[in-house]
């Protein structure tokens, strides 16, 4: 970070309150803008994964063992071991209902999708997860990004959908004006195509008395709401965010 509150201190006691912030992003080393790294060691000091080990099913190293585990024993048997550190499951997962839409929400409460009935002709479980990655996009600033996974029974993963879903994200300001939203400026939701390698912008509707954004899509994977790189950031703060 550039710099912390000016009334923190070693040992000082912190909460997610949006209107007592802890610090201030900064940009140094090899970033592309402001940002926060963030890094979390264990009581003897060593690196650690606050996610656990939770590798999807169409990930290479699906099924085997936590790599951290082998850490332990290459070091002295140090303790590396993953554990998860949030408060919040970053991770919601639903079966497609062949008779009833399906919606599926993110544990953070910020994004919902809503599969109509046919939007895929076999059984397909859903995945939305939060927090996997950050969506860097050349010319935009991404708010907030999240992913949805399909699978079928055999836990191929699926891209492509036989109809649209509606995709409903809400981006709340912690109190905080969002200044770049008027009528010319408007935050877009933009899908990563795998098969181009690139990020599509969706056709969305912004409603600034909601902050939400809403648009359909074909195709799911993963998702960034976004605004144009050369406006003005105002920090958000996400509802129930872990």
């Amino acid at each position: 970070m550039s710099s912390f509150a000016p009334d923190l201190s070693p040992g000082t006691r912190v909460s997610r309150d949006p209107s007592h912030p802890i610090g201030y992003s900064g940009n140094t080393g090899c970033s592309s803008g402001p940002h926060l790294h963030f890094l979390v060691r264990n009581s003897s000091g060593f690196v650690v994964d606050p996610y656990d080990w939770m590798p999807l099913p169409d990930a290479a190293w699906y099924g085997q063992t936590d790599p951290w585990q082998q850490y332990n024993a290459d070091n002295g048997s140090a303790d590396a071991t993953s554990h998860y550190l949030w408060i919040h499951q970053l991770a919601t997962a639903t079966l497609l209902s062949s008779s009833a839409t399906t919606v599926i929400t993110s544990t953070s409460g910020s994004a919902v999708a809503t599969f109509p009935v046919g939007a895929y002709d076999a059984a397909l479980r859903v995945q939305m997860v939060e927090g996997l990655q950050s969506a860097r996009i050349s010319g935009y600033r991404s708010l907030y990004s999240f992913s949805l996974f399909g699978y079928t029974t055999n836990d191929t993963p699926v891209t492509a959908l036989e109809g649209e879903i509606t995709l409903d994200v809400y981006v709340p300001t912690g109190g905080i004006s969002a200044l770049f939203v008027n009528s010319t400026v408007t935050p877009t939701l933009q899908v990563w195509d795998a098969q181009s390698s690139t990020w599509q912008e969706l056709p969305t509707t912004w409603d600034s008395a909601t902050n939400s954004a809403l648009a359909t899509s074909s195709q799911i994977g993963t998702f960034a709401l976004t605004i144009p790189e050369y406006r003005i950031y105002l920090p958000f703060v996400g509802r129930n965010i872990p």
